[in-house]
């Protein structure tokens, strides 16, 4: 879908706010200078769960964006009287696991992929090699601790009690995008990154979900491409007044793949190297490895675009 769209309102703002694992940062981009306007950032704790390990208060992360978009609508609101049409973009960190009740709300914390949950589920189905390979090649995501997928399992076993409370399972970027919408929707890249997506058929692994966690998809968001465009909520509203503001939602991408197109421009002979509370090497590409480079460790591949993947490799202890 093609936003970039000429219109009457003449001046056109973009926000691209990056949900992180520590922090929320905002800036705002000025379409006709091409100029960052302003910069912001809010962060926010981690929390050691004595049943989950560490976790993160979504209302902290819900907390920071709100802060971080006040800013923002304070700034370009003293620029000038006139309205002003405003982009929101969004990237959020990969493989976040939350739980919501039949309001939307947040049963339990929100586990990241720092969390470990599903660590001996792990450990097991690497000696299947079949399972193994079969859950990397239709997935993109080798067996690993990071994923929802095997937070899910664990809880499956373990804490069957929250998925019989949860009305929908979600990341910390559809949870968002409802707060601020009221549509619950996420992106392809996103979804990509949970171990629950099947990138060959591009859909919800609905029977790896239902045989390893007794899931049904009907729990998870819509999946969308990354470029639709969502009418704001009461949330954006009471931000940006609609007499000085035309705002409009961009589902966006992940954190991962916003690195990656701004460093490549989706140019799949260059690499992304990214240093922070983890690390990861990152490359575009228009394919998906063969099956048989995709055992049951190794490399990921998430979605890109609706055209592209990144494949790469990463660390979740850059700090050490």
């Amino acid at each position: 879908m093609n936003f970039f769209k000429w219109g009457a309102i003449v001046k056109r703002y973009y926000i691209g706010l990056d949900i992180g694992t520590s922090s929320t940062k905002l800036i705002v981009f000025d379409e006709q200078s091409l100029e960052i306007k302003y910069k912001i950032a809010q962060n926010y704790d981690f929390f050691l769960d004595e049943r989950f390990g560490i976790t993160i208060d979504p209302r902290d992360i819900e907390n920071g964006v709100r802060h971080c978009l006040l800013s923002a609508a304070e700034t370009l609101k003293s620029y000038s009287s006139e309205k002003k049409e405003v982009y929101i973009v969004l990237d959020t960190m990969l493989h976040s696991l939350l739980f919501l009740d039949d309001d939307m709300k947040p049963i339990v914390k929100l586990i990241p992929w720092t969390n470990e949950l599903g660590t001996d589920l792990v450990i097991v189905i690497l000696k299947d090699d079949s399972l193994a390979n079969e859950l990397h090649s239709r997935t993109g995501c080798p067996v690993a601790p990071t994923y929802p997928l095997y937070k899910l399992i664990w809880f499956s076993k373990n804490e069957s009690d929250i998925l019989e409370r949860s009305s929908k399972i979600a990341s910390i970027k559809d949870y968002l995008v409802y707060v601020m919408t009221n549509f619950f929707v996420v992106d392809k890249s996103i979804a990509s990154g949970s171990g629950c997506y099947d990138i060959r058929a591009d859909r919800w692994a609905y029977d790896l979900l239902s045989e390893l966690a007794g899931l049904k998809t009907s729990l998870f968001p819509e999946v969308v491409s990354g470029d639709t465009i969502l009418s704001p909520g009461n949330f954006i509203k009471e931000i940006f007044d609609e007499r000085s503001f035309d705002v409009k939602v961009v589902i966006g991408t992940s954190d991962g793949a916003a690195s990656s197109m701004g460093t490549t421009l989706a140019d799949s002979s260059l690499i992304t190297i990214s240093l922070g509370t983890s690390a990861a090497i990152r490359r575009v590409s228009n394919k998906i490895p063969e099956p048989a480079k995709m055992p049951g460790f190794g490399p990921w591949c998430y979605i890109f675009d609706d055209s592209n993947y990144i494949i790469g490799s990463a660390t979740n202890n850059c700090g050490n």
